[in-house]
């Protein structure tokens, strides 16, 4: 029996009217694919990852960073505060002192 299929069924040559022409090998290759979508999800896991750490660390510094602020200042305030009280006893001492004379 004689038949015009070809010997098997990915040939990798045409027969056109030019004569045989090469044809070009599929870009779907199954298992190639799989392979590479299993590489972008691991990819993809390792980014999210990062990112959650990335996200992590600055909470904590900037919640490090607000309290040493806070604390600078509160330090600060109460510094200031008892100069302050302080300069005002001076200052109604000087006054009484005017008013005695």
């Amino acid at each position: 029996m004689s038949t015009n299929a070809p010997d098997s069924p990915a040939s990798p040559i045409a027969v056109t009217a030019d004569g045989p022409q090469p044809q070009p090998a599929s870009a779907y290759d199954a298992p190639v694919l799989r392979e590479q979508m299993a590489i972008l999800r691991r990819e993809s896991a390792t980014r999210a990852k990062a990112e959650r750490e990335i996200t992590a660390e600055h909470e904590t510094a900037s919640e490090a960073a607000t309290s040493s602020a806070t604390a600078a200042l509160a330090s600060t305030r109460k510094k200031y505060a008892a100069e302050i009280e302080t300069a005002r006893r001076e200052h109604a001492a000087v006054l009484q002192k005017a008013d005695a004379f």
